[in-house]
């Protein structure tokens, strides 16, 4: 017995010890020092600014792999618990404690004035932090995705916000904003419940919780974690701003007055309990995305407008019925994209132009008529994946189909023969040989196909738009005629049952991509010797190839 107590006694002593101990120090910047104790407490001492770091990648802000500039810390961010700021610091520099996914506090000095872009990115067990009132400045995506951040009282001496400086901070409830001060800087705070302004705050006002100007003439902030399920906008107000109700994710009905002028994009983004919406005739603009990942299943949009948003509708995934304005000049990129159960649309007279990804996976879209003045863009319809026919306006002067195939007659693309824009994705013919007079296949021209085994290129083809054939799911097949040279970028990604390819002694180059996940593929039939096969320009990507035996001087 005596023995277990000396020698718990010796283990509290260790402890004690080991506490007091210093696991890791060093200097660093100009005059400043660093040390992490056995508890995980990293402490920053000196005078100065912490220098700006680069430590991740700007496209891909988790990738471990990316070695830019890093903080000496870095070697040891798995073990930083609570960090400590000493006074004297005047600036946390970019990056500084960037993915330290462990701290869950933070202390901050009183002569602290600036904290640098992205400085705690993903601190995700940060619960909470105090900001000094000599600060003045918090830079873009400082404090983005600290997840575990509930409350946040901004100093009243801060001047400058970056934006998107506390995005994706989910578990935030409530933020204090200070004159100068607005709430554009924490999107994606999907349960935010209060916004509380400064008493001295002249710019903005609050009214039921939800965020407006001064003078209530345009609104600017629904905080998305209240629990209503109803909301009347009140008159005056004249634009729905930016954002405004994205993530509103309770709110199931949303009545606008007469007198609202514009919808702002991302107005409605991901408002998910929201079925139907009525818009007023004094509606005269509906920006990008404004409703975009939506639950709307119908909506009727007023005759007047002229011009609508890029991506309006995007994965709107219930939207069944939407009634477009009469006098719409163009469907914008990517209008309807992703919207699955999508049935029908009738694209109006008036329309000229219909953009890139405008009918892209709307898989529930069984015919689609294009006007007579419309011009339609490569890429403007695929992966819809019960389409089976596209039909143009016998008055188009540049359009036509061919069993229910879309081409464009060359003008428009400065061709001097008929360009394929778009083979429905859903027709369920096996093989298909392209006519003759095509001289070019436009961009996703084949995407998306479910029941198409074998294509035939006549030789008059010479031209070929990326991603053609992306995604033909039983694409096992390809034969390429003597005027293509190059096999374009993605040209066959995910094609993953492609087994057999037939190509000329013309052909140059393979270009990024163009056989990515193609892994089926098994033989390729060339006109050329292994000489000229071996010249060939084979750029990333295209491991598939490798894998495939090569039957060289085919006629």
């Amino acid at each position: 017995m005596r023995r277990l107590v000396w020698l718990g006694l010796l283990v509290i002593l260790l402890l004690s010890l080991s506490a007091c101990a210093t696991s890791w120090q060093g200097e660093f910047g100009e005059g400043l020092s660093w040390s992490l104790d056995f508890w995980g407490n990293l402490r920053i001492e000196g005078q100065g600014a912490i220098p700006d770091y680069s430590m991740t990648d700007d496209e891909n802000p988790l990738d471990d792999e990316y070695n830019g500039s890093r903080p000496p810390w870095i070697m040891a961010e798995r073990y930083i618990s609570s960090i400590e700021i000493g006074e004297g610091i005047t600036e946390i520099g970019d990056e500084a404690f960037a993915l330290c996914m462990d701290v869950k506090s933070v202390s901050l000095p009183d002569s602290l004035t600036r904290i640098g872009w992205r400085s705690f990115l993903y601190c995700e067990k940060l619960k909470n932090i105090i900001f000094p009132d000599s600060l003045t400045e918090i830079g873009w995506y400082a404090f983005a995705g600290c997840s575990s951040l509930t409350e946040v009282r901004l100093p009243e001496q801060l001047t400058e916000l970056g934006p998107e400086a506390f995005r994706l901070c989910t578990k935030l409830r409530q933020i204090y904003l200070p004159e100068g001060i607005s709430a554009d800087s924490f999107y994606g705070c999907v349960n935010l419940e209060s916004i509380i302004l400064a008493e001295a705050h002249t710019q903005l006002c609050v009214q039921d919780g939800v965020l407006f100007n001064h003078d209530k003439t345009e609104l600017l902030r629904y905080p998305p974690g209240k629990k209503d399920t109803v909301y009347t906008v009140p008159d005056g107000v004249k634009i729905v701003g930016y954002a405004s109700f994205s993530d509103a994710d309770s709110l199931g009905k949303i009545l606008l007055p007469d007198g609202v002028e514009t919808i702002d994009d991302y107005a409605f983004l991901n408002c998910s309990a929201l079925r139907v919406l009525e818009l007023p005739a004094s509606v005269t603009e509906v920006r990008d995305y404004a409703f975009s990942e939506s639950g709307l299943v119908e909506i009727t949009l007023p005759d007047h407008l002229t011009a609508l948003g890029e991506g309006l509708f995007h994965e709107c995934a219930s939207l069944e019925q939407v009634q477009l304005p009469v006098c719409l000049e163009e469907i914008p990129d990517g209008l309807f994209s992703n919207c699955a159960v999508l049935r029908e649309v009738v694209i109006p007279e008036n329309v000229e132009g219909i953009g890139m990804h405008s009918f892209s996976y709307c898989d529930e879209l069984e015919t689609l008529h294009i006007p007579a003045k419309a011009w339609v863009y490569e890429a403007a319809i695929h992966h819809c994946d019960n389409l089976q026919e596209i039909t143009v306006d016998e008055d188009s002067p540049y359009f036509y189909t061919i069993d229910g195939v879309l081409f464009g007659d060359g003008r428009p693309f400065g061709a001097s023969g008929s360009t394929l824009l778009a083979y429905p994705a859903g027709k369920r013919d096996k093989t298909y040989v392209i006519p003759d007079g095509v001289v070019r296949l436009g961009q996703c021209a084949f995407s998306g196909t479910r029941y198409l085994e074998w294509v035939t290129l006549p030789d008059p083809v010479w031209s070929l738009g990326p991603s053609v054939f992306y995604d033909s799911r039983r694409l096992t097949g390809i034969i390429f005629g003597t005027g293509v040279t190059t096999v374009p970028s993605c040209f066959f990604w995910k094609c993953s049952r492609l087994k057999e390819i037939f190509v000329t002694d013309q052909l140059v180059t393979i270009e990024d991509d163009a056989f990515s996940e193609a892994d089926s593929l098994r033989y390729i039939t060339y006109t050329g010797t292994e000489e000229q096969w071996n010249a060939i320009e084979i750029c990333d990507g295209n491991e598939a190839l490798s894998g495939a035996e090569i039957i060289f001087g085919a006629n």
